[in-house]
């Protein structure tokens, strides 16, 4: 199995390279800005499976030159059976806050990457036995909270994407589907606060929003993603599965 994972230096990426390894994937493509951290998922998964081929591919979803190459290497190899669109970035402004630049950057990541990464995949994918595209979205696309609004937009964009492309690839033998995590413990979400006291505090609190009584680990959304792929879920495709405790129930 070949997997090409975006964001896969930390947090949720990592986790599902770990998970994708675990399962006996062959060989696994994940990108990033950070090459150290790349660097790091790679030296996991060679400690823990020594089977798993990791190519680490430093640089910015959002170049189009970067995807070119980055797509070039992948097929390289032979078929994609597995895109995991998961990079995202997310700034905390209110609406009067938001500039031409900052709205941009946060689209041009969380959507415009994810369009046209896929777009420019779908031959490799198709080549594939059990071609599968797993997008990671967010629950704040149905419950969006103040101060960010950008991202909140982007995510809604990636739910409609799913089920689009899980309507015109479906005919080609490609399943598309999203998980929408709730809150989860990453660095992403670490993020958004300035003291590692604040953040605790924050994880405390939106831990009694969850009717399961915590927020997310990187581990529970993998697991989801890796099901998804998986020839267990070969009968699903255009599905926004929400991995958040219960979040959108409470």
């Amino acid at each position: 199995m070949n997997v090409l994972i975006t964001g896969g230096g930390s947090g949720i990426g990592r986790a599902t390279a770990l998970r994708f390894a675990r399962a006996g994937a062959k060989r696994i493509f994940i990108t990033g800005r950070r090459g150290h951290m790349l660097e790091e998922t790679s030296a996991l998964i060679a400690a823990e499976y020594a089977g798993c081929k990791v190519h680490c591919v430093e640089g910015d979803i959002t170049d189009e030159r970067y995807r070119a190459m980055l797509i070039k290497q992948v097929v390289s190899v032979g078929p994609l059976d597995v895109l995991v669109n998961n990079a995202g970035i997310y700034t905390t402004e209110t609406f009067g806050e938001v500039t031409p630049v900052s709205y941009a950057s946060v689209m041009q990541t969380n959507v415009d990457a994810v369009f046209f990464l896929t777009r420019d995949l779908v031959a490799a994918l198709e080549a594939s036995v059990a071609p599968a595209i797993v997008n990671v979205g967010s629950t704040l696309s149905l419950r969006p909270i103040p101060q960010g609004a950008p991202y909140n937009m982007a995510k809604a964009a990636i739910d409609n994407l799913t089920r689009s492309l899980a309507g015109e690839l479906g005919p080609k033998g490609i399943r598309v589907n999203c998980v929408s995590p709730g809150i989860t413990e990453t660095e992403m979400y670490r993020g958004r606060y300035d003291s590692d006291a604040a953040y605790h505090a924050a994880i405390s609190e939106a831990s009694g929003w969850h009717p399961l009584g915590r927020v997310g680990k990187p581990e529970d959304i993998a697991e989801a993603i890796w099901f998804l792929a998986s020839p267990a879920a070969g009968w699903i495709t255009g599905v926004v599965l929400p991995v958040d405790g219960g979040l959108l129930c409470s």
